[in-house]
């Protein structure tokens, strides 16, 4: 098994079929945004004039666009769109919020996932890889 297919099994646990978001997986954007706006300062104060609704609608879309990204080129517009968006003439996210943004992403899924692992972690860890490198690519690039 690959361990993009162990990212995709999590994601379905956690998520449901990747078209329709559960009540689940509700609850974890909740979670997940609870735990990345208290991990810095700048990352809580950046959120707090956002439509969080939007925000989490937003999230699941670029979870699956960011992982698409790291299996073809297909997304490769969209992500620069989003790094564009992100990069330093515009809403001038910090790269290094990206390893934040990974890592509270991680604590929340192994939360979520009750066959959270090594092989799992990993899996989620490489799903975003790419588009993390992207993003703080743009940041700089554009």
């Amino acid at each position: 098994m690959s361990y993009i297919q162990d990212f995709y099994d999590s994601y379905e646990r956690i998520f449901g079929k990747q078209t329709r978001i559960n009540d689940s997986g509700l609850i974890f954007f909740d979670q997940f945004y609870k735990r990345f706006a208290n991990a810095d300062d700048d990352i809580k104060k950046a959120f707090e004039n956002t439509d969080m609704e939007r925000q989490k609608r937003m999230l699941k879309k670029s979870l699956l666009y960011c992982v698409s990204f790291t299996l073809s080129d297909k997304s490769l517009e969209h992500m620069k769109g989003i790094g564009e968006i992100h990069d330093k003439n515009h809403l001038n996210i910090n790269p290094k919020v990206y390893d934040t943004w990974l890592e509270c992403m991680i604590a929340t899924v192994k939360e979520f996932d009750p066959e959270f692992n090594s092989r799992i972690d990993l899996g989620w860890r490489l799903a975003f890889s790419q588009g993390i490198t992207m993003m703080k690519y743009m940041h700089s690039a554009c």
